[in-house]
C-alpha cells in the first residue's frame, strides 16, 4: 500500500507540475506601457482643454451653492456629463480657477472662491490629469491657499502649472509641454515669461507645447490687443497650441501660422455663479500626428486635426447645476455659430485668420 501510495504522489505533483506549466505566463507577454507600445513609431495623442472650472464657493453666496451639490451628490457627480470624453483622450487639462482649502482668510475682494482639498476628487474620478492655476483667484485666501491648493493637487497626482512652473507630462511616449501664464496684472508685460516658460520646455525636450493664459476682460466677445499680442509671441517662440481663460464667456479661435489660439473656453464646471446668463461653453480637443523619434529621441508634428465640442455649463438651462454636458442639435448650431461670429469678428478686428469651426456629425 506503500508504495502505491507513494506512486499516487508522483503522478500527482507531475499532474500538477503540468498544470502550473500550461498556465504560466512567458516574460515577453507582459503589459507594455503606452510610452513603450510606441517606442519608436509615430503616434497621435488627443488632449482635451476646458475652461474655468471653480471648484467651490464663496460664503457670501446665497441659495443653492457648488458645496450642498457636492454635499449631496458626491464627487462624480460634476463631470458625469463629459466624462465619456475625458476617458478616451490621452491628457485632459482645466482652468482651476479656486482655492482648495481650510483657511478661514478669506481676502478682501469682490468674490473669493474655495472648495475642500478632498475635492480633487472630481477631478481624479473624471480623468483630469492636469490643471492651470495661474489665475486673479489661487491666493484667494491668502498664500496659505495657494500652497494648500498645489498640495492637494500633489497628493492627488493632477500635475499643475502656474506661471514659472511649467510640466514635462508623458502622453503615448509623446514629451507634452504644458505652461500657464497669468496676465492681467502685467499684461503684456508677461511676455518675458513666456519666453522663457517655452525656452524651458524647449530645453527639457517637451515634443509639443500648449501655453493657456489668464487674460482679457469679463464679459467681451472679441479678444484685446494684448490678448492677441501675446498669443502670437508665443506661437512665434514655439508653443503649437495656445488656449485661454477668464473673460467667462466665448471668444473666437484664429489660426496663425497654422497653429490655433482659442481666445476663451468661457466658463466649464463653474461654482463661481449659481444661474449665469450665457451658459454657453466648449470642450476643445486638439489631435497631434507625430512622427516617430529622431537620433535624438525628439519626435516633430505632422499633422493636428481639432475637434470643438458645443458644451453647456449645466445640464438643465433654468439654473446652474453645476453639471457641464454637451449638447446637440439646434443647440449645438447655435453655440458653433456663436463661435465662429466670434472668429470672424476678432479677425476682421486685427486682420488675422478665423479658425474655420466644424461641427462633428455626432452633434448635429
Amino acid at each position: 500500500m506503500g508504495k502505491f501510495r507513494c506512486i499516487r504522489r508522483i503522478i500527482t505533483a507531475l499532474i500538477c507540475s503540468a498544470l502550473l506549466l500550461s498556465v504560466s505566463v512567458p516574460v515577453s507577454a507582459k503589459s507594455l506601457t503606452p510610452a513603450e507600445e510606441n517606442a519608436g513609431q509615430p503616434v497621435a495623442i488627443r488632449l482635451s482643454f476646458v475652461g474655468d472650472c471653480t471648484l467651490g464657493t464663496d460664503v457670501n453666496f446665497g441659495g443653492v451653492r457648488f458645496t450642498d451639490y457636492y454635499a449631496k451628490y458626491g464627487p462624480d457627480y460634476f463631470l458625469t456629463g463629459v466624462r465619456s470624453f475625458f476617458e478616451t483622450d490621452d491628457l485632459t487639462v482645466v482652468n482651476l480657477e479656486g482655492t482648495l482649502t481650510t483657511s478661514k482668510a478669506r481676502a478682501s475682494k469682490t468674490f473669493a472662491f474655495k472648495g475642500d482639498p478632498s475635492y480633487t476628487k472630481i477631478l481624479t474620478g473624471s480623468y483630469v490629469e492636469a490643471c492651470n492655476f495661474a489665475n486673479n483667484h489661487n491666493r484667494d485666501y491668502g498664500n496659505q491657499s495657494f500652497t494648500d491648493t498645489t498640495k492637494a493637487l500633489d497628493r492627488a497626482g493632477i500635475a499643475w502649472v502656474c506661471d514659472d512652473n511649467v510640466r514635462i507630462l508623458d502622453v503615448k511616449g509623446v514629451k507634452v509641454g504644458l505652461a500657464g501664464i497669468y496676465e492681467l496684472a502685467a499684461l503684456t508685460g508677461c511676455d518675458s515669461l513666456v519666453k522663457k516658460d517655452i525656452e524651458t520646455l524647449k530645453a527639457q525636450g517637451a515634443d509639443v507645447i500648449c501655453v493657456e493664459f489668464h487674460w482679457g476682460i469679463e464679459g467681451d466677445s472679441v479678444p484685446d490687443k494684448n490678448q492677441v499680442t501675446l498669443a502670437h509671441n508665443a506661437i512665434n517662440y514655439g508653443a503649437d497650441l495656445v488656449v485661454g481663460s477668464h473673460p467667462h464667456v466665448l471668444q473666437g479661435i484664429e489660426t496663425y501660422k497654422g497653429k490655433q489660439i482659442v481666445y476663451s473656453m468661457g466658463n466649464f464646471c463653474f461654482g463661481g455663479n449659481s444661474n449665469p446668463k450665457d451658459k454657453d461653453t466648449m470642450l476643445y480637443q486638439m489631435n497631434f500626428q507625430l512622427s516617430a523619434p529622431d537620433a535624438a529621441g525628439h519626435r516633430t508634428i505632422t499633422a493636428t486635426a481639432e475637434n470643438v465640442i458645443p458644451c453647456r455649463l449645466s445640464s438643465v438651462t433654468t439654473s446652474n447645476n453645476y453639471q457641464p454636458t454637451t449638447v446637440t442639435g439646434s443647440e449645438a448650431r447655435r453655440v458653433i455659430a456663436k463661435i465662429q461670429q466670434r472668429s470672424d469678428a476678432a479677425a476682421a478686428k486685427y486682420h488675422t485668420t478665423a479658425d474655420t469651426i466644424v461641427l462633428d456629425p455626432a452633434f448635429q
